[in-house]
């Protein structure tokens, strides 16, 4: 572990288009350190910029926004760099869990997706680790799921 902490976070600002040609800073100033271990709930009033800090963490700022000043850093790793991390040491879980998931794609399409897009197994072997997977989190028959869309959850 690097003195900066597994999650380094300094001075951390995002900001959209205003519309008339300037911007608007909407996350202003954020700056924590997180060690390996520990854990850490962002606490705020709707509105107040936790999912936006959050994204920026992981480098997925919605675009037209942008981090515009600050650093984030992930085991010394800039967060413009973290895409390899992502999902397997850094990860997000939404508030929301509805818009957690594609509603035009099944559970399994999107569980096969994340799989391969991890290098675990691709194809047939990923349709399988994704039916394990469903199994293990105590679905008794995980194929009516892997068929779903969210929705239907």
């Amino acid at each position: 572990m690097n003195d900066d902490g597994l999650l380094k976070i300094d001075g951390l600002e995002v900001a959209f288009p205003d519309g008339s040609g300037g911007w608007r800073t909407v996350v202003v100033g954020v700056s924590l350190t997180i060690d390996a271990g520990e854990r850490v709930g962002l606490v705020g009033e709707s509105g107040s910029g936790k999912s936006l800090t959050a994204l920026a963490i992981l480098g997925l700022v919605p675009e037209p926004g942008e981090i515009r000043a600050g650093r984030v850093s992930i085991g010394g790793v800039d967060a413009n760099e973290v895409r390899d991390y992502r999902g397997g040491v850094v990860g997000q879980v939404l508030q929301e869990a509805g818009s957690a998931l594609n509603p035009v794609y099944s559970i399994g399409f999107q569980l096969v997706e994340t799989i391969e897009a991890h290098g675990i197994a691709r194809g047939e072997a990923a349709r399988q680790r994704a039916l394990a997977l469903l199994a293990e989190v105590a679905l008794d028959d995980p194929m009516p799921i892997f068929a779903a869309y969210p929705h239907q959850l």
